[in-house]
């Protein structure tokens, strides 16, 4: 079990590939959460997650029982879904399990994507690798994604897990990042649609179905998936200004105390109605200030804590504000 966040790459030694095949996901997912990789000195532990259940190319994964929500997160990598194809996965968290695929009141709900939403692995259906980019803790996981090879300060970002949730005692807050809202990839070479660090929503904005992520339970706690998204904070400029956290700020090192400033990214369920905290995930207020997978040590902010610095694409086109910049802390574990 892992409580400090572990740092995954496809350059690791033994590292997974990722790939358009069936199984690849699956694959690299056992290996962070489940068994780790490496041998040596070079070795990667796993990031404590259990094994639940296990079919061909599927998976339920299980994250910590005690230190989080005990949530299944289950991964549907077979190319077996009818329309479906091994460029993407079909994903989705229950709060119970039976069997692979099995599993009641699920995020997103199945009224909402039939097979689950689905996050892209390769743009080709082949073998060539993919680079990605990792980050884990027994409560949760960060992945970015190159499905098109053209770089990995273009991936896209994926998440599943436990937010830090400001309702106390909070069972039902893991959140299962939107990607292609459940449908195919069709090989497009356009950039992979996934949307939670993507609009820099304002508080007072209303949440809607595939604006971000799906989180377990609303705040009433009632059954039933909700849709969440993202904010910051300060006032947000509209999405039509910027598009990615991250982008838009002054300049670093800030001429106030020659560091560094950054934000929480809040998870909004509604306006004004903020449930919680990405973990360990922060916005820089400069405008794209690092270079990608740069390590800033001992920032003020976080205690003298470790960040790395991880460009991202979001959805849509390549255009001049699409790519933004997140900051992990890489010290600080779960609780």
């Amino acid at each position: 079990m892992s409580t400090n966040p572990i740092v995954y790459m496809h350059s690791d030694a033994g590292a997974p590939q990722l790939s358009g095949l069936a199984g690849s996901l699956t694959a690299l997912l056992d290996a962070i959460l489940v068994t780790g990789y490496g041998v040596g000195a070079e070795a990667k532990a796993p990031a404590g997650w259990s094994l639940e259940f296990s079919g061909l190319n599927r998976r339920a994964y299980r994250n910590d029982a005690v230190l989080g929500t005990g949530t299944y997160f289950s991964v549907d990598d077979s190319d077996t879904v009818s329309g479906g194809n091994a460029r993407a996965a079909y994903v989705r968290a229950f709060e119970q399990m039976s069997g692979v695929g099995l599993g009641v009141n699920g995020a997103p709900t199945v009224a909402r994507m039939a097979n689950g939403d689905t996050w892209t692995k390769s743009r080709a259906l082949s073998g060539a690798s993919r680079p990605w980019w990792a980050i884990a803790t027994s409560k949760w996981f960060y992945i970015f994604i190159d499905a098109g090879a053209t770089g990995l300060d273009t991936a896209a970002p994926y998440f599943a897990g436990d937010i830090n949730s400001d309702v106390q005692g909070d069972q039902y807050c893991f959140v299962v990042a939107n990607g292609l809202l459940g449908a195919p990839h069709t090989g497009s070479t356009s950039l992979e649609s996934t949307k939670l660090f993507h609009a820099r929503a304002r508080a007072s904005d209303s949440v809607s179905d595939a604006l971000g992520g799906y989180i377990l339970r609303g705040v009433s706690g009632a059954p039933g998936a909700v849709p969440v998204c993202l904010t910051v904070p300060s006032t947000a400029p509209s999405p039509t200004t910027i598009t990615s956290f991250g982008r838009l700020g002054g300049a670093y090192p800030s001429p106030v105390n020659g560091g560094l400033f950054m934000e929480e990214l809040l998870v909004r369920e509604g306006p004004y109605l903020h449930r919680g905290r990405m973990p360990n995930c922060y916005s820089p207020q400069h405008n794209l200030a690092f270079s990608d997978l740069e390590v800033i040590p001992a920032v003020s902010a976080l205690s003298g804590a470790t960040v790395v610095a991880k460009a991202h694409l979001s959805v849509g086109a390549v255009t001049a504000t699409s790519g933004g910049q997140l900051l992990f802390d890489v010290s600080t574990g779960v609780e």
